[in-house]
């Protein structure tokens, strides 16, 4: 029985082998386009918001199919409405490549959000003081 299993496993792991194999040799248009973004994070960067090129892409940690060419990645997490945690990086990929980008968050800052609110409110004060 111990026998047959390992003899099933091994061949499982020898048609994976194959396919991957073929795979790799196949013509370029055969395969997707792109690249492969593997975004990695541990401990409190799990369940960060990540967004390719401004768009939102799934929460860490995520793959994401993406274009050759040069990309922004920024991955946030909120700690209330004034203040987020924040790892950003610009990259540049070509087609058929995987790359691995392990996400640390930056320490409290403050929130996009919240420095356009403190930017209207300083302009607003700017214009009452010169009426």
């Amino acid at each position: 029985m111990k026998y047959a299993a390992s003899v099933q496993a091994s061949l499982k792991l020898a048609v994976c082998q194959t396919l991957l194999s073929l795979w790799s040799f196949a013509p370029g248009d055969a395969r997707a386009a792109g690249a492969l973004l593997r975004i990695a994070c541990d401990g409190d960067a799990q369940g960060a918001e990540v967004q390719i090129d401004g768009k939102f892409k799934g929460d860490c940690p995520v793959d994401v199919q993406v274009p050759e060419g040069t990309h922004k990645l920024r991955a946030f997490k909120a700690m209330d409405a004034e203040t987020e945690r924040v790892y950003e990086i610009e990259l540049r990929v070509a087609d058929g490549t995987i790359k691995k980008v392990e996400v640390v968050l930056s320490a409290p800052q403050m929130s996009e959000a919240a420095r356009q609110r403190a930017a209207v409110a300083s302009e607003k004060a700017r214009r009452q003081e010169l009426a």
